[in-house]
């Protein structure tokens, strides 16, 4: 008998699994999911996605701070000044 506290590699969770494990909102992971960006598998009612695509969705991510100064955001206007 196997018990579930043996080392069993782990190769698939549930979304909400997926969302713990690497800090993203299950409502992105969906979006991902219905763009055909992040791979799923429906087992009965539930979403069940592989490690393996989780990483690799994650390695393909847009990069933030590039090597390069950052664009200068225009200023907003606060509401009822004049120019």
């Amino acid at each position: 008998m196997v018990k579930s506290s043996d080392s069993l590699p782990v190769r698939a969770t549930s979304l909400k699994g997926i969302s713990k494990m690497y800090g993203l909102g299950k409502s992105t992971l969906r979006k991902a999911i219905n763009e055909g960006r992040l791979r799923a598998i429906r087992i009965g009612r539930r979403t069940v996605i592989r490690i393996a695509d989780a990483d690799a969705f994650i390695a393909g991510g847009e990069e933030i701070g590039s090597s390069r100064a950052p664009a200068a955001l225009p200023r907003r206007r606060r509401k009822g000044t004049k120019r």
